[in-house]
């Protein structure tokens, strides 16, 4: 057998051993581990892939016209009309929600994103011009959207999500 094969196989076999320990040791009598890192979630959705926010994601939405956003994909707003949704908190370590102006001269995004589970929070702001787009990133805390279609009487904002 090659000696740097065998070298290899025994560094492997090591590490495989190791993981084992650890986790007999983090795991306790339980058998299941529970780390209480506040940081982990963040680490989690940076290396997760984003699953795309749903209709049960949506705690409210006010008016209530305004989730059919989320359930067919599109909604035109009048202008000086606004959205205002809850996402509820959920076991998904990231949920995204992308948002594109299709129509109308003007969309302003706020989000109030609950970033850890002692509350701490972050608040972004955005205006998108047509055919802009703003993706906006929940982990398992959720927040707070509004969406304000910019304009006067007559104006409207076409609305999409991806």
């Amino acid at each position: 057998m090659n000696p740097k094969l065998l070298f290899v196989v025994v560094i492997l076999i090591a590490l495989l051993a190791a993981g084992a320990i650890i986790y007999g040791v983090a795991a306790g009598s339980s058998g299941s581990l529970d780390f209480k890192f506040g940081g982990l979630d963040q680490i989690a959705a940076g290396l997760a892939p984003d699953m795309k926010l749903k209709a049960g994601d949506i705690g409210s939405a006010t008016p209530a016209g305004c989730l059919d956003l989320i359930k067919k994909g599109s909604l035109v707003m009048e202008g000086g009309q606004s959205c205002v949704f809850s996402v509820k908190s959920s076991s998904t370590a990231s949920r995204a929600l992308e948002v594109v102006l299709s129509q109308g001269s003007s969309l302003r995004v706020e989000a109030r994103l609950t970033v850890a589970e002692d509350g701490s929070r972050m608040q972004v702001k955005d205006t998108l011009n047509q055919k802009d787009s703003y993706k906006l990133q929940f982990l398992k805390a959720g927040g707070t959207v509004v969406l304000w279609c910019e304009g006067g009487v007559g104006t409207k904002c076409g609305v999409a999500v991806k």
